[in-house]
């Protein structure tokens, strides 16, 4: 008994609903998960750079050339807005990596919620295949129950 013929699952509005709200839930997070993969690459990029001025300055120190007071003064404001510009791409992942991880706990509770009324649907199907089974098994043996009664009849009137 496969058969889900008959079969109305009152509930059937309410989970396309939900599975509706659970794969915009899903791009939600799929978008938060590629925002906080660029913040990450931006923040690399800005690592990047400042580990490279820092090199260059490294080198540049190193030479025995007297370095300009002017030039210096340049460097050391150029590595505080460099190292000022990681920190703001350290704190955008941060706040990123946040709302990423709300988007994945509102997936996760839509995702529960969704499969609830999947197994809720499994078991009124189950019940209900039970029911139809129980109901034909009924007719059969009332059928049975029927015709050897008229056999009897017929057999006791012959």
């Amino acid at each position: 008994m496969n058969s889900q013929r008959g079969f109305i699952y009152p509930l059937a509005p309410l989970c396309k609903l939900s599975a509706w709200e659970l794969e915009r839930r899903r791009l939600e997070l799929a978008e938060e998960v590629a925002n906080e993969t660029d913040k990450r690459q931006t923040m690399a990029t800005s690592q990047r750079r400042l580990s490279d001025a820092v090199a260059l300055l490294g080198v540049q120190a190193g030479l025995d050339a007297p370095i300009d007071p002017a030039a210096r003064a340049m460097w050391l404001g150029y590595l505080h807005r460099l190292d000022q510009h990681c920190q703001q791409a350290a704190q955008q992942v941060e706040d990123a990596a946040a709302v990423r991880q709300q988007a994945a706990d509102r997936y996760k509770a839509r995702h529960q919620q969704h499969q609830g009324l999947e197994s809720h649907r499994e078991n009124a199907l189950l019940e209900y295949k039970r029911i139809q089974g129980a109901a034909v098994f009924a007719s059969v043996d009332e059928s049975w129950l029927q015709t050897s009664h008229w056999k009897r009849n017929q057999d006791a009137g012959n």
